[in-house]
């Protein structure tokens, strides 16, 4: 495959960018659109970068390679967020002239079939190397654990009291429920699939994936929370947890391509399984 940058490099620039935009929006003295409106152009420029960087490595492997099916899909969902951001800087930028715009929602749940997606991609590549019964095991407790904590923590407390309807209950409910089951339950099961092949080497980059989808499901139920109890201001530290989701999902694509970089050199050639069946 291809050289690639320095993971080290594109996570300095993305953390240096991420710092700089939380400074911003701790210390300006402006008004809250107008913070969370730079927020937004920030975070969607942050995740673009991000997206370049999954998508770049994707391409760096062979047509015929699984890992570049795998990794574009995830590329997708990155680049779908940002998509998804840029909307929510041109509805807070327009306001009621915004009305002819896609609603942002479509596009940040996108990302959430997407990286599923790509899960299962992953999980289907594998299939033959590894044993899924305990990890199947493990993940349907760990899921249905979930639920059930976020039903009595946060839905009935309060989702259900502040929504002025069935409908915006089921809408404001339907993120962290998404979380858990497109995004942890997955990411979960093929991080224990995968442990199973070269000392947990494979596992490396998916378990970077699988920490952004944990930083993106706390980020979403935080989100409910504040606002549900009015402690949400726009451009807070909370509104930086998707952000940092997609940076650890960016770094786990560049481990990934370090990962096939020693597995291809010369010297770990015969000693080492093929990258997926």
């Amino acid at each position: 495959m291809k050289r690639t940058v320095s993971p080290l490099i594109v996570l300095v620039i993305g953390c240096a960018a991420t710092l700089l935009l939380a400074m911003y929006s701790t210390f300006a003295n402006t008004t809250d659109d107008a913070r969370a409106y730079t927020v937004a152009l920030g975070v969607a420029a942050i995740c673009t970068m991000c997206a370049v960087v999954v998508i770049s490595v994707a391409l760096s492997f062979g047509r015929r390679e699984p890992w570049r099916r795998q990794w574009l899909l995830v590329g997708l969902g990155v680049a779908s967020y940002a998509v998804g951001q840029v909307l929510s800087a041109l509805e807070i930028a327009l306001g009621s002239s915004a009305a002819f715009l896609p609603s942002p929602d479509v596009f940040v749940i996108a990302q959430y079939f997407l990286l599923c997606a790509a899960f299962i991609a992953v999980a289907q590549s594998y299939r033959s190397l590894t044993d899924a019964r305990r990890p199947a095991v493990i993940v349907l407790v760990f899921g249905a654990a979930s639920l059930v904590a976020l039903w009595f923590g946060l839905v009935v407390p309060f989702v259900i009291p502040e929504s002025t309807g069935p409908l915006e209950a089921v809408r404001t409910s339907l993120y962290p429920a998404a979380d858990v089951l497109f995004l942890l339950v997955p990411a979960v099961f093929v991080s224990l699939t995968l442990a199973q092949l070269g000392g947990m080497r494979f596992a490396r980059p998916w378990y970077l994936v699988a920490a952004g989808s944990a930083v993106l499901a706390l980020s979403d139920a935080t989100l409910i929370w504040l606002t549900a109890t009015g402690g949400y201001l726009p451009g807070t530290l909370v509104d930086f947890g998707p952000l940092a989701a997609q940076l650890l999902i960016a770094a786990g694509s560049l481990a990934a391509a370090r990962l096939a970089e020693e597995f291809m050199a010369p010297a770990c050639a015969v000693a080492e399984p093929s990258l997926a069946s």
